[in-house]
């Protein structure tokens, strides 16, 4: 089990991350349709949702780790 000073601050860190790459997603243009454009948008909201998984997981007061990580 994490401690919740570990638990915090992972918890804090997947919300930096989550600030970072929505501000990187605001940045593309939001009309261009290249294909590296749309590449890169997908590439985000992909990370953007295993960030969501990850804040959802960490916002629990207990998080338990196996012991083979």
């Amino acid at each position: 089990m994490l401690t919740e000073t570990e638990r915090f601050e992972r918890l804090e860190a997947l919300q930096e991350e989550r600030r970072q790459v929505n501000e990187r997603l605001n940045q593309l243009p939001f009309t261009s349709d290249t294909l590296a454009t749309q590449r890169r948008r997908s590439e985000l909201e992909t990370r953007l949702k295993e960030i969501e998984v990850g804040i959802s997981r960490f916002s629990v007061a207990k998080v338990y780790v196996p012991i083979n990580c």
